[in-house]
């Protein structure tokens, strides 16, 4: 056999040319879905964050880029991939068709690009082994593709919530709740679904609980006490946050209210400033869980090869020099 030193090209003999251009077409199809469906729900989960949302998007995810990393083994015709991604881009962007903007479109372009550069770099590695290696090729490609959806996070969050604060109030309380048992561990007075009022007024009990001098004083004298300590309280924290807060409503709900507040007070420069940099937040976040995340994608995605080529929908020839090559047939 006529050994062909590039796998993206067609070798003469026809080894390395696939032969089925109905599965080409299927596999590009689930692509393009599969990331049509992670933009629809990443769409509603930045409208109003549930953790149904939450799995959907992270399920479409892992699907996109298990996907794309088996495409990189599958599809070898370049004006395909170009195509395939191309559409799977305007899908991306054709989600958020109430929201275009001169920012999506320029990030669906990146991501794009972003694509076409994890899809090569996965081929050349690919074309340089004689014995296949999934890991390898993985490392190679998904960091890129990785990289291309958190670059669309950032950028859809920013669009969308430009004009309203950075963080709905839902997500504000998940997140709060979510840290609410290391607080307590702290400040065991410290319970999110009180009122402001009942926060403060527990603190100044213990603080004069505390105090040898005044625990025996009547009880009379311990409730002025108290007022006045918890008044005090208040007017000190109201002095460091710099806007009013309502003793009426929960803690979760006042430090939103005080957020709020304090974002409205920006200028227009400062709140846009406020908006890039959380997106940009929100990138770094996803990028430092590249990691585990291409793991995950990588097993998930080698399943699911092990499983296509038991099933016969590709093959695995052996060319010159004992190089293997994967052929649709």
């Amino acid at each position: 056999m006529k050994q062909d030193k590039n796998l993206l090209n067609k070798n003469v003999d026809g080894a390395d040319v696939d032969t089925s251009i109905i599965k080409i077409v299927v596999f590009g199809f689930l692509i393009v879905i599969s990331v049509i469906i992670f933009s629809y729900f990443l769409k509603s989960l930045i409208a109003g964050s549930t953790f149904q949302n939450m799995t959907l998007v992270s399920v479409s995810a892992l699907l996109f880029l298990s996907f794309y990393l088996l495409s990189v083994f599958f599809i070898k015709g370049l004006w395909h991939i170009d195509l395939i991604f191309f559409i799977a881009s305007v899908g991306l962007l054709a989600v958020f068709y109430e929201h275009i903007s001169y920012v999506l479109v320029v990030t669906a372009i990146v991501v794009f690009m972003l694509l076409i550069f994890g899809y090569y770099s996965g081929r050349n590695e690919l074309q340089n082994m004689l014995e296949i290696k999934f890991n390898r090729v993985s490392i190679k490609s998904l960091p890129k593709a990785i990289m291309a959806l958190a670059l669309f996070v950032g950028a859809a969050y920013y669009v969308i919530n430009g004009d309203n604060f950075i963080i709905s109030s839902e997500n504000f309380s998940r997140a709060l709740y979510s840290s609410n048992p290391i607080i307590k561990r702290i400040v065991p007075e410290f319970d999110l679904s009180a009122s402001v009022e009942k926060v403060i007024n527990d603190l100044a009990l213990k603080q004069i609980d505390g105090n040898p001098q005044m625990a025996v004083l009547p009880k009379l004298a311990k409730e002025k006490m108290s007022y006045e300590i918890a008044k005090e309280l208040k007017n000190k924290i109201e002095k460091f946050v710099g806007v009013p807060i309502n003793i009426d409503l929960t803690v979760n709900d006042a430090l939103y209210s005080v957020a709020v507040e304090k974002y409205s007070q920006f200028s227009e420069n400062g709140k846009v400033l406020v908006h890039v940099g959380f997106s940009i937040l929100m990138f770094l976040i996803l990028i430092g869980f590249s990691w585990p995340i291409r793991w995950v994608v990588t097993i998930f995605a080698f399943l699911f090869y092990e499983i296509l080529r038991f099933s016969g929908f590709f093959v695995l020839l052996v060319e010159g020099r004992s190089k293997e090559i994967i052929v649709l047939k």
